[in-house]
C-alpha cells in the first residue's frame, strides 16, 4: 500500500530497466497530452487563456460590485443646475430661528451696534462705485485657469430638505494646484453689492431670490471670481454630520458660551425639546460639541463681529475635515449616508469621482484661510434700517485673485499666505486632548 505519491507510479530498477518499454510509454502520454492542448487550441482556450479569462472574469465582478456601491452614494445626491427651475419651485416655510434677539440682552446689543442711516448722498456714491465695477469689463478680468478650480460651499439657513432660504454661509473653495493650497473665503453675508435683476442689496438674498446662479453671477459681477460648480446644504445637515463623527473638539470662551447657550435654547423650541436647556455648556474651555451645540457655536453673531462668526463657521469645518480623516471606513459610509441626501449641486457623477480619485492628494494641500471684505477695506453701514458692509470693491477684487490665484498669470507670485496654523485656539491637536483629559 502507498502512502505517499500518486498511485500510477512505479519504482525503476535501473539493472532491469527495458528502455524501448519504457520511451513508449512514456511517448504516448506526452503524445495524449499533446493532442489535448490541440484540442483546446482549435477550441480557442488554451491554457493561458483560460487563467487569465478567470482572473478578468474574478475582476469584473470586484469592480461590478464596488461600482454598483459607488453608484449607490452617487445617486443620494440631489443634482440641480445653477439655473434649475427647481430653486424657483421650492418653498422656503421652516427656516431656522431668524437672527433677531431672543431676549432682552441680545436685544441690547443690536440696539447698541447699530449705526447711523445712510445719507441719500452716501447712499448714491456707494451705489454708483458698485454699478462702476459691475460695468468694467476691462479693468479687472475673470480669471479661468486651469490650475484653479472654485467650488462655491452654501450654507443656507433651511430646516427641511429641498426648500430654499438665505444663504447664511458662502464660502468659496479654491484648489490651487500651483501652490498646493485649498483656500477657504467666506464672503460675508451683509456685503453691500448688486444682485443682477434686483439691485442693491445684501449679498445673502441672492440665494433666496434665485438661488445659485444669481448667487454666482453676483459674485462674479462684484468681485470679478469665476465659480466653476457649487454646493448646498442646510445646515441641519451639519449637525447631522457632526453627531455621526462622534463630535468635534471647539475652545469655547465665556462671551462664545453665554451666547451659543441663548441659540441651543432657541434651537430646543424649535425642536421641541422638553428640557428647555438640553445640551447647554456649563463652563468655558474645550468641549466635544455634538451637532445642535455645533451649528449654535456657528451661528453666534453678537460675539466679536462678523468676521469673527465666519472664522467660527471655518474652524468648524477645518474640524470636521480632521475628524473625517481620522475617521473609520464604516464612520465614513455613515457619514456619506447622513450627508449626500442632503447635498444639492450640478457637479455629474465623472466630476465628484474625479475629485475622489484626488482626494489623497489634496489631504496633503495646506489650507489657507481668508475672509472678504479684506481688512481695512469696509465700514459699517445702515440703509433702510438694514445693517450692511459698505466695501472698496477695488481693494478687495485685487486681494481676491491676487490670493486664490497666486502662482498663476492672475494671482500674486507664490508666498506665504494665512495658513491652517492660523485656526487659532480652536486648533485641537493631542496635547489638547492630554490638556482636556
Amino acid at each position: 500500500m502507498k502512502l505517499f505519491g500518486n498511485s500510477h507510479s512505479r519504482r525503476v530498477d535501473p539493472e532491469n530497466l527495458n528502455v524501448e518499454e519504457w520511451d513508449d510509454s512514456e511517448a504516448l502520454d506526452t503524445e495524449e497530452e499533446e493532442e489535448e492542448e490541440e484540442v483546446r487550441e482549435r477550441r480557442g482556450l488554451p491554457s493561458g487563456a483560460i487563467m487569465a479569462i478567470s482572473a478578468f472574469a474574478v475582476l469584473l465582478l470586484v469592480a461590478g460590485a464596488g461600482a454598483l456601491i459607488v453608484n449607490y452614494f452617487l445617486d443620494l445626491i440631489n443634482y440641480q443646475a445653477a439655473d434649475s427651475e427647481y430653486f424657483a419651485t421650492v418653498q422656503t416655510e421652516e427656516e431656522l430661528p431668524e437672527e433677531t434677539a431672543i431676549n432682552e440682552k441680545l436685544a441690547a446689543i443690536d440696539e447698541e451696534e447699530a449705526g447711523l442711516e445712510a445719507t441719500p448722498e452716501e447712499l448714491a456714491q456707494w451705489q454708483a462705485q458698485i454699478d462702476n465695477i459691475v460695468s468694467d469689463d476691462d479693468t479687472y478680468e475673470v480669471p479661468i485657469s486651469a490650475d484653479v478650480y472654485n467650488i462655491l460651499l452654501i450654507g443656507s439657513d433651511t430646516r427641511v430638505q429641498g426648500e430654499v432660504g438665505r444663504s447664511d454661509a458662502m464660502i468659496l473653495v479654491s484648489i490651487n494646484q500651483k501652490t498646493k493650497r485649498i483656500y477657504l473665503t467666506s464672503f460675508l453675508r451683509d456685503c453691500y453689492v448688486y444682485l443682477p435683476g434686483w439691485g442693491h442689496t445684501r449679498l445673502n438674498h441672492a440665494f433666496a431670490y434665485e438661488g445659485p446662479a444669481l448667487l454666482e453671477q453676483t459674485l462674479e459681477e462684484n468681485f470679478k471670481v469665476h465659480v466653476d460648480k457649487y454646493v448646498a446644504v442646510d445646515f441641519f445637515s451639519f449637525m447631522d454630520v457632526v453627531d455621526t463623527l462622534g463630535g468635534i473638539w471647539i475652545y469655547v470662551t465665556d462671551e462664545e458660551m453665554e451666547i451659543t447657550n441663548d441659540y441651543i435654547w432657541s434651537m430646543n423650541q424649535l425642536m421641541d425639546e422638553e428640557d428647555p436647556v438640553a445640551d447647554y455648556l456649563w463652563q468655558s474651555g474645550w468641549h466635544k460639541l455634538n451637532g445642535k451645540q455645533a451649528l449654535c457655536y456657528a451661528r453666534n453673531r453678537y460675539t466679536g463681529n462678523d468676521y469673527q462668526r465666519t472664522q467660527r463657521q471655518r474652524n468648524l469645518i477645518y474640524q470636521v475635515i480632521e475628524g473625517a480623516k481620522q475617521a473609520s471606513p464604516s464612520t465614513l459610509v455613515d457619514l456619506a449616508q447622513v450627508i449626500l441626501p442632503q447635498i444639492t449641486t450640478d457637479m455629474d457623477k465623472s466630476q465628484i469621482l474625479n475629485y475622489a480619485a484626488n482626494i489623497a492628494a489634496y489631504m496633503d494641500y495646506e489650507i489657507v484661510s481668508q475672509q472678504i471684505p479684506a481688512a481695512d477695506t469696509y465700514y459699517g453701514a445702515t440703509i433702510d434700517g438694514m445693517s450692511v458692509i459698505s466695501l472698496d470693491l477695488d481693494d478687495n477684487i485685487e486681494y481676491l485673485q491676487g490670493t486664490i490665484y497666486a502662482g498663476t498669470e492672475y494671482g500674486f507670485p507664490i508666498q506665504e499666505e494665512q495658513s491652517e496654523s492660523d485656526f487659532g485656539t480652536n486648533e485641537y491637536t493631542a496635547e489638547t486632548d492630554e490638556e482636556v483629559g
